[in-house]
């Protein structure tokens, strides 16, 4: 069991906790394998307001014991229009689309900070936040190089369903991951 209490948030009260999130999102991805730097947490920080507003978007976040905020998980629900939904949905394999993309939620971060890291954080995130979709299916997509995030995915029943997409604007490999909710 972590030793954090996982509560699910509205997307306002997400926001309202911005600094942390975003110091939460340097701590889990300006290191190694990710190392985004400053343009990178900028565009993150930027986008969280329109990622609060997505339709059926349900956020968890992730307290130590002592209130500081260690992790969060948040998602929506995909279809055509949406950035991520039209980039991988135009790679993957037309079964894999029409098995998986029809009908999902977009699992789109799940952060916990580097020191709470290994401890149960992000796998009680990753499980509190899918609790929170009714979809029956759920689609994610990781850096093939994070080899732990990859490692709990394949731990909660994720799969890969394509393997080296890159987004435009980056040089990194991304893994596709899908499951059942």
């Amino acid at each position: 069991m972590p030793e954090a209490r996982v509560l699910p948030v509205g997307g306002d009260d997400l926001l309202a906790m911005r600094d942390e999130v975003v110091a939460v999102y340097v701590s889990a991805f300006g290191a190694p394998p990710a190392n985004e730097g400053p343009a990178e947490i900028a565009a993150y920080a930027a986008s969280l307001e329109r990622h609060a507003r997505k339709p059926g978007f349900p956020a968890c976040t992730a307290r130590a014991m002592d209130g500081r905020l260690v992790g969060f998980a948040y998602g929506w629900e995909g279809g055509p229009g949406d950035w991520w939904w039209d980039s991988v949905a135009g790679v993957v394999h037309a079964d894999v689309r029409r098995r998986w993309f029809d009908d999902c939620f977009e699992l789109v971060e799940l952060a916990v900070l580097a020191g709470a890291q290994r401890r149960g954080v992000g796998a009680a995130l990753h499980d509190a936040v899918l609790d929170l979709t009714e979809r029956p299916h759920a689609v994610l997509s990781a850096r093939s190089d994070a080899t732990a995030a990859l490692a709990l995915y394949a731990a909660k029943g994720w799969r890969i369903v394509h393997d080296g997409l890159r987004f435009p604007g980056s040089d990194a490999p991304y893994a596709v991951l899908v499951r059942d909710r």
